[in-house]
């Protein structure tokens, strides 16, 4: 029983926040189809997307790098902050889906370092 329950409470359940209401949540993101982990921001502007199907997440205030759980080379999305900070409705921009070198250029560009990390199916 004991075992169980330390099993389980690694397990990813609900909503986990990352950055100003960018969320990670299990199945439908508040239409239904949604496939997997999704990503996406509790308070949702026109340009701020949902990312589905997630494997990993990278991130800290300024980005947030998406791995999709799929076959495909291009299985990456990322998320940079438009101002100073990662913000809901703030027309951050995304890119992809992408290849993990365009990911890795575009982290080099932008000098990123020490981001947190989660991984959702291994």
């Amino acid at each position: 029983m004991i075992a169980l329950l330390l099993l389980l409470s690694g397990c990813f359940t609900g909503r986990q926040f990352l950055i100003d209401y960018y969320e990670i949540t299990w199945g439908d993101f508040y239409t239904q189809g949604r496939k997997g982990y999704c990503i996406g921001c509790q308070i949702r502007g026109e340009s701020d997307k949902i990312i589905e199907n997630i494997k990993s997440v990278k991130w800290n205030n300024k980005i947030i790098v998406v791995e999709q759980d799929n076959t495909d080379n291009e299985n990456w999305f990322v998320i940079i902050a438009k101002g100073e900070a990662l913000k809901c409705g703030n027309n951050d921009q995304t890119y992809g889906p992408l290849i993990k070198s365009q990911v890795d250029s575009i982290l080099k560009a932008n000098n990123t370092s020490n981001l947190n990390e989660k991984t959702l199916i291994k």
